[in-house]
C-alpha cells in the first residue's frame, strides 16, 4: 500500500513542474506588459491607453493567480494523501496482523511498526515527491535560462526601439524617435 503512493507522489511531482511552467509563462507575460507601460507612460498617456493596458495586466495576473491556485491545491490535496496514508497503511497492517493472522499486538510491535513506516514514509513519498517536483521545475527554469541565453545581442534586438528618448513634439532627428515610430511597438 505505501509502495502504491509512489507513482501517486510521482505525477503529482511532474503535474508541479507543468504548472510551474505555466505560471511561470504567465508571470513573463504580465511583466513584459508591466515593462512597456513604465517605459512608454509617456506615450500611454498621451494616447489614452491607460485603462486598455491596466486591462491587460490585470487579465495576465488572473491567469498568472488561477495557475498558482491550482499549484495550491495540488500541493495541499498531495499533503492530505501523505498524512491520511500514514493513517490507512498502519490500519491496514495492524488489522492484518490481528484479524487475518490472530496474532495479538503488543506495544514494541506498535511503535516500531509505527517508526519503520513513518520513515519508509517520508523517504519514500514526501521526499521522493519533492525531489520529482523540483526537478522538474529546475528542467523549466533551465530551459527559460537556455532560452534567454540564446538570444540576439541586446542592441540587434529590435525590442529595445523604445528605449531611445523622444525628441520634443514636432522637432525630429536622426537620434530621436517620433511617436507615431513607437506606437506599433507600444500597441504589441
Amino acid at each position: 500500500l505505501l509502495l502504491a503512493m509512489v507513482p501517486l507522489q510521482s505525477y503529482f511531482g511532474r503535474r508541479f513542474g507543468v504548472l510551474r511552467a505555466q505560471v511561470a509563462g504567465d508571470t513573463d507575460k504580465r511583466l513584459g506588459l508591466t515593462s512597456q507601460a513604465v517605459s512608454g507612460a509617456r506615450l500611454i498617456k498621451i494616447s489614452g491607453w491607460e485603462l486598455l493596458f491596466a486591462e491587460r495586466i490585470s487579465q495576465c495576473r488572473a491567469m498568472e493567480l488561477a495557475g498558482i491556485r491550482r499549484a495550491s491545491t495540488l500541493r495541499a490535496v498531495n499533503e492530505a494523501i501523505f498524512f491520511c496514508s500514514s493513517a490507512v497503511v498502519s490500519f491496514v497492517t495492524f488489522a492484518v496482523h490481528v484479524g487475518a493472522m490472530g496474532r495479538p499486538l503488543d506495544a514494541a510491535q506498535v511503535f516500531t511498526t509505527l517508526a519503520l513506516f513513518n520513515v519508509t514514509q517520508f523517504g519514500l513519498c514526501k521526499f521522493f515527491m519533492f525531489s520529482v517536483e523540483y526537478c522538474s521545475s529546475a528542467v523549466v527554469s533551465l530551459a527559460r535560462l537556455q532560452t534567454f541565453l540564446e538570444l540576439e545581442e541586446v542592441s540587434t534586438s529590435p525590442a529595445c526601439r523604445h528605449v531611445l528618448p523622444l525628441a520634443p513634439y514636432g522637432k525630429r532627428t536622426k537620434k530621436h524617435r517620433g511617436i507615431r515610430e513607437i506606437d506599433e511597438f507600444a500597441v504589441r
